[in-house]
């Protein structure tokens, strides 16, 4: 899934479509010529494939295509791995192995031993490779608002590996490829255009058919897993919503449109609201994830649907209790068509199983309290990051002040951002044609050093362009956000506990971390912009047939051509730099937005409430609900609590020592001369070496399923 508009998700980045040049086949369809060099390298693959799959051990020998996918996929995973670098943080890794693990319980291949990697990269992608390897970008995971969406995400490239996609694709590109080339067709560009059509256009309506069969596995797979159906919808619909790069609309045609997707996962049954039975089981399978909210919607679908029935009604009144009362009954209930592609759905029962275990799946274990040799402070040691001292006074009418002042200037920064966005996807859109130019072209200048080297370093920068590009939509997108939610929290916070002077401190270090955000991501679309001409620049240089030419003209080119690439690389390079600097400074801010938002719901919840919040938190964290409990209980605040136990799982330590380096910073800036902020949750994380950006990913899963429990209050 294409998650830039074509959810498959993912499209190989630029390094590896170089490495196709020399062997390396891709997993997604392109529209590079297939040159004579190129069709030979097209024979020689499929030699490669053969070979692999007549060198399975024997002991597999029933399933040889799978021993193929498994040697290719992970020959591919460590291109992938290497190119853009894997995050390691537990408190994400050990989430998505949960979440994708229990995808795989309910799938029909437990055959391969699946494998979860997130890229760290801001693209919001997913993809799929053959064997089992699946790969899910940071970027994906701080777009998802929910985990439902993640579960449906998740199981539309489960749905990939089921139905053998990514290695019959491959098998599908390079048969006609070679069929074209070694049929009676005439030689000449005339050939070549034609092969390059046939290829393209063969495997085209494939692709469009895998992506339509895989929405349907993950709307399946996810709904059989304990989620609700409707994650995968709500996914396209919001990221349909939100602007692209042009740069990747070329690559639209691999995919059925947006709209067309949603329709067709209307119309399957698990959005079906007039079959009661399976309404009623998606209902039972939400209530035992402790997600009565969600729950009661279904029941009351379920109910509209069979009316009267009693064992219904019941189960409908004890979620409306269970979540604190709920909305009241619909006249009616809406009845959407049957389903219409429906590849082999297995109907579900109304009684869920409990779900076995498969051959190859490891279900990641529940973290337990770490019982590693408490890290206690080092006595007399400072902390390691001071935390801002007060410029003025700590009051509501400062902290107001100040978010309205920075919300004027963000609003200017973010109009200017989102016009020089636009204005970049026209360049970038050129910078695709002409990489894919280039790609055609290449296999007739193999045997110029100068020309590889110069495209293989103009490769890498397209790809570091795409990344800063996704990192400044990202603080664009997010940006006011962040503002609005602590204008909104400070309107709030006299009822709000702990007490308010860190309500307003927290406002007050927003205001200006996200003051430093909106300032570097103004600067990095300038570098941005000017890295995409020089880029531009670049590729037409290498398309040029001049280039080639062995005399003064040919090298005075070459020379300009290299100068222009290192000028546009350091001007790549300095806006990656601060478009990272945006990210990290913004990611503070939203922390603590969702760190006063968690207190907040927390503090206004019934025992009832709170411990269904504690369910859903342990849920996402991977712990035992006592935990969250425990911390409660103990005179944390609620996003104390949650924060602290999210802390400790990142950096692999105990909660107790966590706790004492929280404490200990407190102290040392209550104590210190002139005095400080009061030190929160957050600035502790940054003392203690842990990623801001990566526990906000999670934070804000934890803030949603707060807020899904409370709205039917």
């Amino acid at each position: 899934m294409r998650l830039t508009k074509r959810p498959q998700l993912l499209r190989p980045i630029p390094f590896t479509r170089f490495l196709a040049l020399i062997g390396t086949h891709r997993t997604c369809l392109t529209r590079s010529g297939w040159s004579t060099q190129r069709r030979r390298h097209a024979a020689a693959l499929a030699t490669l494939l053969l070979f692999t799959i007549l060198a399975a051990p024997a002991s597999r020998a029933a399933d040889p295509e799978t021993e193929a996918a498994k040697v290719l996929g992970k020959g591919l995973s460590q291109a992938f791995a290497g190119e853009s670098g894997v995050v390691t943080d537990p408190l994400l890794t050990q989430w998505v192995d949960r979440v994708g693990a229990k995808l795989v319980a309910v799938s029909p291949r437990h055959n391969l031993p699946y494998h979860f990697t997130i890229l760290n990269t801001a693209e919001p992608n997913a993809f799929t490779l053959p064997g089992g390897y699946i790969y899910v970008t940071s970027g994906l995971l701080d777009f998802l608002r929910s985990r439902d969406e993640l579960a449906g995400v998740m199981g539309h490239e489960v749905g990939h590996v089921v139905g053998h996609h990514p290695i019959r694709t491959i098998e599908l590109e390079l048969g006609a490829a070679l069929a074209v080339h070694y049929g009676p067709l005439p030689h000449g560009a005339a050939a070549t255009a034609l092969e390059d059509g046939v290829v393209f256009l063969g495997t085209l309506a494939y692709s469009r058919h895998n992506e339509s069969i895989a929405d349907h596995y993950g709307i399946r797979f996810s709904t059989e897993a304990g989620y609700d159906p409707s994650g995968l919808i709500q996914f396209l619909e919001s990221f349909g919503a939100n602007p692209r790069p042009s740069f990747f609309d070329r690559y639209l045609a691999n995919h059925p449109p947006d709209i067309q997707r949603i329709r067709a996962l209307e119309r399957t049954k698990y959005m079906n609201h007039s079959d009661w039975q399976l309404q009623e089981t998606i209902a039972d399978r939400l209530m035992a994830n402790c997600r009565p909210a969600a729950a009661l919607i279904h029941y009351q679908y379920a109910l509209g649907a069979h009316r009267g029935d009693p064992e219904l009604l019941k189960k409908l009144t004890d979620a409306a209790a269970e979540c604190g009362g709920g909305p009241v009954l619909p006249a009616s209930t809406t009845t959407l068509p049957p389903a219409g592609l429906d590849p082999g759905l297995r109907p579900v029962a109304p009684t869920p199983p409990e779900p076995t275990r498969p051959s190859g799946v490891t279900v990641p274990p529940i973290n337990p309290e770490p019982t590693a040799p408490p890290l206690s402070p080092t006595p007399g040691r400072a902390p390691q990051r001071q935390v801002i001292s007060p410029e003025g006074p700590l009051t509501l009418a400062a902290a107001t002040t100040a978010l309205k002042s920075v919300r004027s200037d963000s609003v200017t920064r973010v109009q200017h951002t989102a016009r020089t966005l636009q204005q970049l996807r026209k360049i970038q859109f050129l910078n695709g044609n002409l990489q894919d130019a280039l790609l055609g072209a290449a296999p007739t200048r193999l045997g110029n050093i100068r020309w590889i080297v110069l495209a293989y370093q103009a490769f890498g920068d397209v790809n570091r362009l795409e990344d800063v590009y996704a990192r400044v939509a990202q603080v664009d997108r997010n940006l006011l956000a962040a503002i609005a939610d602590m204008q909104s929290e400070i309107g709030t916070a006299p009822a709000v506990e702990p007490p308010s002077d860190e309500i307003w401190a927290a406002g007050i270090k927003l205001a200006a971390e996200t003051g430093v955000a909106g300032a570097r991501m103004s600067d990095a679309t300038v570098h941005m912009n000017r890295g995409a001409l020089l880029l531009a620049g670049v590729l037409a240089n290498l398309n040029s047939v001049y280039l080639g030419i062995g005399n003064d003209v040919g090298n005075v080119r070459f020379a300009a051509t290299q100068a222009a690439l290192l000028a546009g690389g350091r001007e790549i390079e300095t806006g990656r730099r601060l478009s990272g600097e945006a990210l990290a400074s913004l990611a503070l801010a939203q922390d603590r937005v969702l760190l006063v938002q968690m207190n907040r719901l927390g503090s206004a919840a019934s025992p009832e409430r709170q411990s269904i919040y504690d369910c859903n938190t342990a849920e996402l964290l991977g712990v035992d609900a006592a935990r969250v409990r425990d911390l409660r209980t103990a005179g944390e605040s609620y996003g104390g609590a949650v924060y602290a136990l999210a802390l400790s799982i990142e950096l692999r330590r105990p909660t107790t020592v966590v706790e004492q380096r929280y404490k200990a910073l407190r102290a040392f800036s209550a104590a210190s001369s002139p005095p400080q902020w009061p030190v929160s949750w957050v600035d502790s994380a940054v003392d203690q070496g842990g990623s801001p950006a990566f526990l906000e990913i999670m934070l804000r899963q934890v803030v949603g399923a707060m807020r899904e429990e409370a709205s039917c209050a």
